[in-house]
């Protein structure tokens, strides 16, 4: 499993497609951030390739690839904090881990992952009792940016329960 997150990792680095990485640098955070700074830094530096293979699938990282990802790596920022929100869940996809929720101070309709740590019976669970409910939520919020563009808020759902329940 975990040799099939770490290919995920180094494909999405690595992918030539801009809008691909993208969306795939929604699930970073500044620790991976830095590791993966600091591989393919080192990488870069040595000018080397990399063949990687797993039970699925086999992936062949050349120069070009491996350059690019570290110009990546250097390039973003991530700035991560947890903020609560009150408001109604609209659902969660419990195999997917993902979930929308709109807020009560705007009508704002957040969507994003759910926390791993947060199995697909709890998420099934939250679609059961708290889908259109008065919650209060907690959620990671982590502002990703490459250089010269603007920054995308990304959402990672912690914690939900109902409100007044403190």
């Amino acid at each position: 499993m975990r040799l099939t997150c770490t290919c995920r990792l180094l494909k999405a680095f690595t992918e030539r497609d801009e809008s691909q990485f993208d969306a795939d640098v929604e699930v970073l955070d500044q620790r991976v951030l830095d590791t993966a700074r600091g591989f393919f830094g080192l990488m870069n530096e040595g000018r080397a390739t990399l063949r990687v293979v797993t039970e699925d699938d086999e992936t062949d990282l050349e120069r070009e690839d491996l350059e690019r990802g570290a110009e990546r790596a250097q390039s973003l920022e991530i700035a991560g904090r947890l903020v609560e929100f009150e408001g109604q869940l609209l659902g969660v996809l419990p195999h997917a881990h993902r979930f929308e929720f709109v807020t009560s101070s705007d009508g704002r309709t957040i969507k994003g992952l759910v926390d791993r740590s947060l199995s697909a019976e709890q998420l099934a669970q939250f679609n059961r009792r708290l889908v259109n409910e008065d919650s209060v939520a907690e959620f990671q919020l982590n502002r990703v940016r490459r250089r010269n563009s603007d920054a995308k808020e990304v959402f990672r759902l912690v914690a939900i329960g109902k409100a007044g329940q403190g």
